[in-house]
């Protein structure tokens, strides 16, 4: 999606523009590492940046290893076809994707020099900031403490578990207390105490993407009104049938019970 006009458009890692702001949608197994490498590649050799120019941020420590280790094989890669184009496998996605940035790169700035810039490149793969998004955040407030103000030894919040309970217990809070009586019974149907409501929540909190709607409340309300309407109208004589019951059961307690039977089976 474009910053400016906000357009849609398909996403083409080999063409897609490298200035601006853009916001890429993709769902499970549609190649974004593949990507992700590939846009890596063309920020080095298009814009002629080194690994320290580019930040790299994701969700999980374990995707930016396997981030790292790729870009790092990547770059391996393109030194190799820069060095013998004739190597490149016509069939390999990876390679015909990186020939292609490869060829433009050694045109405006000539061959020997896109060799050198990617062997180097991949050697200093290690200086590259490949973080999660926390683990970012922790790096630049330790750099910036003074103008933060914030403590050096802040630490990195790995396990979200204690923020998750806290925030499920503000929320259980608010939804029962001070809140009218059919409301906060209501809420403790559902959830008898936060624990409850924080276990409910897990599967929905281990998926970043995940939105969560709400009720339609304009269906409630109207629901609610249908209801009361109805109560109106009928309500007298629900609570005599109510009512009638309720001595008939009484009466059928204990032996009244038995005899009544007893009667209805002769």
């Amino acid at each position: 999606m474009s910053g400016g006009d906000h357009h849609w458009e398909r996403f083409d890692a080999e063409t897609i523009p490298l200035e601006g702001l853009r916001l890429i949608e993709a769902s499970a197994g549609t190649g974004k590492t593949f990507s992700l490498a590939g846009l890596y590649l063309r920020l080095l050799l298009e814009h002629w940046l080194s690994v320290r120019d580019v930040l790299v941020m994701t969700f999980t420590r374990a995707a930016t290893q396997e981030l790292r280790e790729r870009i790092r094989a990547r770059l391996g890669q393109a030194a190799r076809l820069a060095r013998d184009p004739a190597t490149a496998d016509p069939d390999h996605p990876e390679e015909q994707f990186a020939l292609t940035i490869i060829e433009r790169a050694a045109a405006e700035r000539g061959r020997e020099a896109v060799i050198r810039h990617l062997r180097e490149s991949a050697a200093r793969m290690d200086e590259a900031t490949i973080s999660t998004i926390h683990g970012f955040a922790q790096q630049a407030a330790a750099e910036n403490a003074f103008d933060s103000a914030l403590p050096f030894d802040r630490g990195e919040q790995v396990d979200d578990r204690p923020l998750f309970a806290e925030a499920a217990a503000d929320y259980w809070r608010g939804q029962t207390v001070g809140q009218p009586t059919d409301r906060a019974l209501a809420c403790l149907q559902l959830w008898p105490d936060p624990e409850r409501l924080r276990k409910d929540l897990d599967p929905a909190l281990q998926k970043p993407h995940v939105r969560l709607t709400g009720p339609d409340q304009a269906a409630i309300d109207q629901a609610h009104e249908t209801a009361r309407r109805l109560w109106d109208k009928e309500g007298a004589s629900l609570t005599e049938l109510l009512q009638r019951f309720a001595a008939e059961a009484a009466f059928l307690k204990g032996k009244a019970l038995h005899k009544a039977l007893e009667r209805a089976g002769g």
